[in-house]
């Protein structure tokens, strides 16, 4: 490994590591983990998007100059510590592959968890391509339904194409360049859950030559706010699969733009309870339409989690598995 390679991977306390643009200050964050190194890049600088923090986890022993595999990770704060996230919850990511590295159930795996931007998280995660290419007329019909549910909420413009060029153009450059990390696309996989699952295919649809595979947990195929798919009392709206637009569009859209599956790895999941309960119809139509490609399924798994709910607890009790399905050892 390069001298300036190893100061980057957690040797020091306090790191500076340097881009074209600015520098950056990266700080090692090791009470927030207990395998492995936390490195913290705080106010990564983008053109594209807000400013935001991008955590960068190496697992013990790690040497960039092995073989290893790169997991990128939407809603990066959630990833690695439940006490300073919104529910106080979180994936561990940390713990589940450092096991499966000790188990040799897997090589060498990095964890890149990009943060959200909290306020534009929608607008980022969801497909833009796709949001464009509905019915205006049915888009005003949701935006008026937004409008009257949504205190403040005035319009809806996604903008994940630009959040889209943050990641391979700024993030993962910056991270291969001055951590060493792999941009070879069969080592490189994207993940994320609920609008971070929308946002995982589209980006595997978007750059297959970047990525080799996405992990989409609990897609969030509604696309739209929960507050226009359940009642007062918390009940599915019993129209919500027929008069919504965006999930026929997602689905069509992503089946036209998937890459061949020879050479990229596709993986669904979700369960039936609270937010969850809206998504099996819609991944039933997502698993028939993949089938009816003909896509391969040594390389495409859906998994199906009965009595489970939408939260970072039920994510992280399936982590490994995705994990294994993405870059197990044979």
């Amino acid at each position: 490994m390069s001298y300036k390679n190893a100061l980057c991977t957690g040797l020091f306390a306090l790191l500076i590591c340097s881009t074209s643009a600015q520098t950056i200050k990266a700080d090692t964050m090791k009470a927030l983990v207990n395998s492995g190194s936390l490195i913290r890049l705080p106010n990564f600088p983008s053109t594209h998007v807000e400013n935001r923090t991008i955590d960068l986890w190496l697992p013990d022993h790690f040497n960039s100059n092995e073989p290893h595999n790169v997991l990128y990770m939407h809603d990066g704060q959630m990833l690695f510590d439940s006490s300073s996230t919104w529910n106080h919850q979180s994936w561990d990511v940390h713990k589940t592959i450092q096991s499966l590295i000790d188990q040799g159930k897997i090589g060498q795996l990095v964890v890149v968890g990009i943060w959200n931007s909290n306020t534009h998280r929608h607008e980022e995660y969801f497909p833009e391509e796709v949001w464009y290419r509905i019915d205006q007329s049915k888009k005003d019909s949701l935006l008026s339904k937004m409008q009257l549910l949504l205190p403040g909420f005035r319009t809806f413009a996604p903008s994940s194409d630009d959040y889209l060029k943050f990641v391979t153009q700024e993030v993962m450059p910056y991270l291969q360049k001055n951590f060493g990390l792999t941009s070879m696309k069969e080592n490189t996989y994207i993940a994320g859950s609920s609008m971070g699952g929308l946002i995982s295919w589209y980006a595997l649809c978007k750059y297959p030559e970047l990525f080799g595979g996405a992990a989409c947990i609990s897609t969030h195929w509604p696309g739209v706010f929960p507050v226009l798919l359940f009642d007062s009392n918390g009940g599915i709206l019993p129209d919500q699969h027929t008069l919504n637009p965006v999930p026929p569009a997602l689905i069509r859209w992503m089946i036209d733009h998937l890459p061949t599956s020879g050479g990229h790895k596709l993986y669904f999941d979700c369960g039936d309870q609270t937010l969850d309960a809206l998504y099996p119809v819609w991944q039933h139509q997502v698993d028939a339409a993949l089938t009816k490609r003909a896509f391969d399924t040594r390389n495409w798994k859906t998994a199906y989690y009965p009595g489970t709910d939408h939260s970072e607890k039920a994510w992280k009790e399936r982590f490994d598995q995705i994990v294994l399905f993405l870059c197990g050892i044979k």
